[in-house]
């Protein structure tokens, strides 16, 4: 069964709950639209076009070539490991979330607070970048046709005036900009298509193979090897910001596989259509050396490719490709101010900024972070302007956007392959047991790259030529460091952890002795806590006290007389707890097959009831006979459920013990969809261990609230559900970290019904440890074994009245 986009926007909620937050943003994006958004936002078409200058003057056709080629093989590594954190934590603030995530919570607030300023001014940085070369662009088409190029404050007013629409155009509802997107990732496929086809086709001359993949150009005035190391610049450009999907993922559907995807997606596919187009660009330039030449000083074209264009294509067919580019640049520019207004947006809600109560602030008729989308449109002006001050300073804006990314990529995957390594949960999309080598590769990568962007690229270096990236970093990094240890260090606490310490309960939260009268209507919710009150004509699935659930990590203890039909299994030896149950009647306990199938007596154990302690006694009784499932299988699970009989009636009467209600739903309606339905909020109780390897069961009753999971999932095949007719899974996925476990076997999973009782829906059966990520717990589902309960009741009954009859007459002849 397919899960439906109201189901997955539920579980996204959720998980977004489960990691600390509500959801603010509209969540509109699809699949489709979080691929063509990052690969929108990329544009790898754009990027080659702008960086080309740098690539053919510093190292040549052949070195433009094989930096790509080895650019792409590492960025796909670092993008597969970026996928995978993605995966397990898909919040707006992507890198920066990751950071605080995957350290201990101790450096959790150091560690994002670098993390995400780095990727904030990666991201303004790179936003600067796209208006600035799309006034260029447009300079360019303006010289291509004849006209006076442009001056610096035009091109500049150029680029700050696109900005501004780009920032309008954001204000628009995410669904609404995704089908842009969309549109905008069709238009660059079929835009390289169009020129490739163009180049190759009209050229009047072309290079040689061996010129294209051999021949160097070493415009740098360092060494060849030098050269060789800084000629990977432009590639690392050009994929810059291939996260994006993940800083929406707030705004996508399925998020947890659908970022993941869009990354790697993006990766790929805009490594084989860099690939297509570079080579169409190469072979259109039958001369490195004196293309460039004829192209430099006076002679100064405002950009090498649309020199290639119309080198290739001259006259209008030049024109027409320069202004494909564009466009392109266009839809580059309107995704990229929605990625930094989203990580801006995500900084702002943990209070990173000064007045980041307005700074977050969303435009309720869209659900858009308006406020940080017209912040991010003042910081990118203020970077634009910087070009009047100096060219030489601003060219190192690409620089500075790269480094940033790196920076902010390097942090989560560093850590995750290093303090993270032996805690790090794998989400729906995951490389298993290569995602740590893979992680440190990447690792790598990032550490000597970004090491490389300080470096200058010409000799000998002057004011003029000097690689201004290192001191406007410097500059950032003291302007954060002073902000960090003057201010920040004393309240910022960071994105908010998964694994916080969960707040107790405060006194009072629990139903009264005066609200015993159980005729308040069905579940009420606040942020941190739901009180179930169940129906006051109920005859099962309602005890003494309403039950109160906190909505916080693992579980806690029960309130007392909540619970009235929980039972515990002890042996009569030892009178040691092994099993939990759940009075069904007042003669019958139901529990799990594998708790009762090796016990060669009924004698061997004893029944429990009427208390949350271990150590409490109120109703005990001998077990006179067990019937377990005759099909049960100790191999698969299947059919793990039992009925044990008990040699006398429990007292119904007292406060503290209940039946609870069984479902009652024909088996047709069983036949078409699961009972419960995937997405549930279902509660499970034991005296199980608190953690995994432990020996020790809970010397009170404890709660969990966990989730039923559709059977088709993942998270249910990791586990090895054997029949999904008989059997189902629950627990809290990706993340893990509530779940039943040992001790906790045979006792109930209950869903609180819209006739306000509660009903058992699960029997706890079998799972791998306890609490993990993607294991969740497999449960007998108890809506398929109605006719097996109701006849083995009626047979132990039975039974119960022959003997009876039968040892009457005895029993007045033995008293005569």
């Amino acid at each position: 069964m397919e899960i439906s986009n109201n189901e997955k926007e539920d579980t996204d909620v959720r998980l977004l709950r489960e990691m600390g937050y509500t959801q603010e943003l509209y969540r509109g994006f699809s699949p489709l639209m979080s691929f063509a958004f990052c690969f929108t936002a990329v544009n790898v078409f754009a990027s080659i076009s702008l960086g080309l200058t740098y690539s053919l003057t510093t190292g040549g056709s052949g070195v433009t070539f094989w930096s790509w080629i080895i650019g792409s093989v590492f960025t796909i590594l670092v993008g597969l490991s970026m996928a995978e954190i993605c995966s397990v934590y898909p919040s707006a603030g992507s890198v920066y979330h990751w950071a605080g995530q995957l350290t201990s919570a101790k450096h959790a607030p150091l560690a994002s607070f670098i993390c995400g300023w780095f990727n904030f001014i990666g991201n303004a940085a790179n936003d600067a970048a796209i208006s600035s070369a799309f006034a260029t662009m447009v300079n360019a088409a303006i010289v291509l046709n004849g006209g006076d190029s442009l001056s610096t404050g035009v091109q500049v007013a150029i680029g700050i005036g696109i900005t501004f629409i780009w920032a309008a155009q954001n204000a628009l509802r995410i669904d609404q900009q995704g089908w842009l997107n969309i549109l905008a990732a069709f238009f660059q496929i079929s835009s390289t298509i169009v020129i490739v086809i163009v180049l190759f086709v009209m050229a009047p001359q072309r290079a040689s193979a061996s010129d294209v993949f051999t021949s160097t150009y070493n415009g740098t005035g360092f060494p060849m090897g030098y050269m060789y190391c800084i000629s990977i610049l432009p590639t690392l450009f050009s994929f810059a910001g291939y996260e994006a999907g993940a800083h929406l993922a707030e705004e996508t559907r399925g998020a947890g596989r659908a970022a993941p995807k869009g990354i790697v997606g993006t990766c790929i596919c805009g490594a084989l259509v860099g690939v297509a187009y570079i080579l169409a660009l190469l072979f259109a330039i039958p001369d490195v050396e004196t293309f460039i030449n004829n192209n430099s000083g006076e002679n100064a074209s405002p950009s090498l490719v649309v020199a290639t264009y119309q080198l290739a294509a001259p006259g209008a067919a030049a024109m027409a490709l320069t202004i494909l580019l564009i466009i392109n640049l266009y839809f580059a520019g309107m995704s990229c101010i929605t990625v930094t207004s989203r990580i801006g947006f995500a900084m702002a809600r943990d209070g990173v900024f000064p007045l980041s109560k307005y700074l977050r602030w969303i435009y309720k008729r869209t659900k858009t972070p308006l406020a940080n989308i017209f912040f991010v449109f003042v910081v990118d002006s203020l970077l634009l302007l910087l070009q009047l001050a100096s060219a030489t300073a601003f060219n190192s804006i690409l620089a500075i956007a790269t480094f940033g990314f790196q920076v902010s990529y390097l942090m989560p995957i560093f850590l995750r392959c290093t303090v993270a390594r032996k805690t790090f949960v794998l989400g729906e999309f995951n490389l298993g047991r290569f995602g740590v080598p893979i992680a440190i590769i990447a690792s790598i990568w990032l550490t000597v790259t970004s090491i490389i962007m300080f470096f200058p690229s010409e000799y000998p270096v002057t004011k003029d030529n000097m690689n201004y990236t290192v001191v406007i970093v410097g500059g950032v990094l003291v302007l954060a460091a002073t902000y960090w240890f003057i201010s920040a260090r004393h309240w910022f606490v960071g994105p908010k952890r998964v694994d916080a310490d969960p707040t107790p309960l405060p006194p009072g939260h629990v139903a009264s002795e005066d609200n015993m009268t159980k005729d308040v209507s069905s579940e009420v919710a606040t942020s941190r806590f739901t009180t179930y009150n169940c129906s006051s004509n109920a005859s099962c699935g309602c005890s003494v006290k309403s039950a109160v659930v906190t909505k916080i990590i693992n579980g806690e203890p029960a309130t007392k007389e909540t619970w009235g039909w929980a039972a515990s299994l002890r042996y009569s030896s030892s009178n040691s707890h092994y099993c939990g149950g759940t009075i069904i009647s007042n003669l019958h306990i139901l529990t799990a097959a594998h708790c009762t199938i090796k016990l060669a007596s009924p004698s061997l154990i004893n029944v429990y009831v009427g208390s949350i302690y271990l150590s409490s006694v109120v109703q005990v009784r001998r077990v006179s006979k067990i019937y377990n499932h005759p099909s049960y299988s100790s191999d698969t699970f299947h059919n793990d459920i039992a009925i044990l009989k008990l040699s006398s009636p429990l007292n119904l009467d007292q406060d503290g013990v209940d039946l609870i209600c069984l479902p009652n739903i024909s088996s047709t309606r069983l036949s078409t969809g699961e009972y419960p339905i995937a997405g549930l909020n279902l509660v499970a109780i034991g005296w199980g261990v608190l953690s995994d390897g432990s020996e020790i069961a809970s010397p009170i009753l404890q709660q969990v609230t966990i989730q039923s999971i559709a059977a088709n999932s993942i998270y249910c095949k990791n586990i090895g559900i054997h029949d999904s007719y008989t059997q189902f899974c629950a627990g809290v996925m990706p993340l893990g970290g509530k779940d039943t476990c040992q001790g906790d076997s045979g006792g109930p999973l209950l869903m609180f019904t819209s006739e306000n009782v509660w009903e058992q829906v699960g029997i706890t059966s079998v799972g791998y440890k306890c609490a993990l990520a993607n294991y969740p717990g497999l449960y007998t589902r108890v809506a398929a074994y109605q006719s097996w309960i109701n006849a083995t009741m009626n047979n132990a009954n039975q039974i119960f009245t022959i003997s009876y009859i039968i040892f009457i007459p005895l029993i007045l002849m033995n008293k005569l």
